[in-house]
């Protein structure tokens, strides 16, 4: 059996934060050496990485490069995928980097995308794999991430998993993975959840996919705009966690984290 071609996106942001987090604010490379220490440390079978940056200052001028150039840390190869770095100026906050990233390699014929922001970490080995068993026992969504408000169809928590079939109906169909497009609207955030977040999950619906989420299988933390964590849904301890906020996270031990989002099953087995 063939295994899946996986390429994992992870929108990028180095200016300032709509919750402030002192650990970010002294070093603006904290959720990206975070992304870095967290994929090295995991075991999965990605075949690509993306980290696509929105930036503050346009590429081409001084300011824009130095501020790209503070991505040279990031390896070309973590484990056995291939890493990409790619830029814009800020359009469409994530789901315009999203767009940016899947229009540059939709001819790569991968056969799923999982979609991430910079200041969420996965926390569990063979994530990828997880996440698609997950997504095939759905029958094949469209899209399946963490939480989706029942009411409005809204992807309330938009870090997911999409397979490219789906992806490509999207795209024909709305000319591009949806996002805000006008520069004016870049730090307007009410304005990037209606043409990003809310509309980015409701495609996959007008294109004739599923839309759902896997918070009856993980549990998910959030950080709220009051900078406190949690749970949607509350916490089961008899489920795992699939990922974790940085802000939660900061300079933990990060074996320590994972083992922590361990089922109550397998912490038993562990001995944890």
């Amino acid at each position: 059996m063939v295994d899946p071609k996986v390429h994992l996106i992870i929108a990028c942001w180095l200016g300032n934060r709509r919750i402030p987090d002192p650990f970010y604010i002294e070093d603006l490379l904290a959720y990206l050496k975070m992304q870095v220490k967290a994929l090295t440390h995991l075991d999965h079978n990605l075949t690509r990485i993306t980290f696509a940056l929105n930036q503050q200052h346009p590429p081409s001028n001084s300011f824009g490069a130095i501020e790209f150039n503070l991505l040279n840390f990031i390896p070309t190869h973590i484990r056995d995928a291939d890493v990409m770095k790619m830029s814009q100026p800020n359009r469409g906050m994530s789901y315009g980097l999203y767009n940016l990233a899947y229009t540059e390699s939709q001819d790569d014929n991968y056969d799923y995308y999982i979609f991430l922001e910079d200041d969420v970490v996965f926390t569990r080995n063979n994530f990828d794999r997880e996440l698609i068993d997950l997504h095939q026992k759905m029958k094949s969504p469209g899209f399946m991430c963490g939480y989706v408000e029942p009411v409005q169809d809204y992807a309330s928590v938009c870090w997911g998993i999409a397979d490219k079939e789906a992806l490509k109906r999207v795209y024909k169909e709305y000319r591009g993975l949806p996002h805000a497009i006008d520069l004016k609207d870049a730090n307007d955030y009410s304005v990037n959840e209606v043409l990003g977040q809310i509309d980015f999950g409701v495609s996959f619906l007008h294109t004739g996919s599923k839309l759902c989420d896997f918070v009856h299988y993980y549990n998910i933390p959030i950080m709220t705009i009051d900078e406190n964590p949690r749970w949607i849904n509350g916490h089961d301890p008899k489920k795992p966690t699939m990922f974790m906020p940085c802000q939660i996270i900061q300079e933990l031990d990060f074996e320590a984290v994972r083992r922590s989002c361990l089922s109550g099953k397998e912490r038993i087995k562990l001995g944890c």
